[in-house]
């Protein structure tokens, strides 16, 4: 229900900006289950993750999304969501995802990038 993801959104968010203020402006890779791609973006680009994209729907297993910091230094533009570069047989490489089409931007930002492992998890907010 609604009241269950701001929550889950808030606490994600709250994670997320705890691991970007430790890395001093550095990158930041997550390794977490599908849902956390969800809430991180709903915490820090609700503006480009529309709720199709939302739990219950899932990113694929091993899916990338990385998440780019954008100039004025108080937003984020979601670069790829569920991405899988490396699958060539379903027409995904190339920046394609079984999501939709993956955004690709330039920029040496800030990167907050986001995993998911079939058999390991880990990530934050759980």
């Amino acid at each position: 229900d609604k009241q269950q993801r701001e929550r889950a959104v808030r606490r994600h968010g709250r994670a997320a900006e705890a691991a970007l203020r430790e890395a001093g402006g550095g990158s930041v890779l997550v390794v977490c289950h599908g849902s956390t791609h969800d809430f991180v973006l709903g915490a820090l680009c609700p503006e480009w993750h529309p709720p199709d994209r939302q739990t219950p729907a899932c990113v694929p297993h091993c899916g990338i999304t990385m998440l780019v910091e954008q100039d004025d230094g108080c937003s984020w533009w979601p670069a790829c969501f569920g991405g899988l570069p490396w699958k060539s047989s379903s027409g995904t490489s190339g920046g394609k995802s079984d999501k939709g089409e993956v955004r690709h931007i330039g920029g040496a930002g800030t990167r907050l990038a986001a995993s998911t492992a079939k058999t390991a998890s880990g990530g934050f907010g759980s």
